[in-house]
C-alpha cells in the first residue's frame, strides 16, 4: 500500500512550517508506516518547479496534477495573497 501527501502554502511564507513537515514530521510518519508495510511520501514542490516551467505558465498544471496523483492533501494558509503581503 501506498499513501502520498501534496503540501500546499504560498512559497514565499510557511518555509518553516513546510520544513519541520518535510525534515522532521513525515520522516517519522514514513518510519512507522514502513513498519506496518505502507510506503509514505509526500510532495513539496518548492523544490519540483524550475524557472523554465515557471516562465512557461506550467505552475497551476504541474500543481493540480501532484495534487490528483495525491491521497492527502494538506494546505497552509499564511499572510500572504498572491503576489501581496498583508502582515505587520
Amino acid at each position: 500500500m501506498k499513501i502520498s501527501c501534496f503540501i500546499s502554502s504560498t512559497f514565499r511564507d510557511m518555509n518553516v512550517e513546510r520544513s519541520y513537515l518535510s525534515m522532521m514530521l513525515f520522516p517519522s510518519i514514513r518510519n512507522r508506516l514502513f513498519r506496518k508495510g505502507i510506503e509514505f511520501s509526500w510532495v513539496d514542490l518548492r523544490w519540483g518547479i524550475t524557472d523554465e516551467a515557471a516562465e512557461a505558465g506550467l505552475v497551476v498544471p504541474l500543481c493540480l496534477s501532484s495534487i490528483d496523483g495525491s491521497d492527502l492533501f494538506i494546505g497552509i494558509i499564511g499572510d500572504y495573497y498572491g503576489t501581496e503581503y498583508f502582515g505587520a
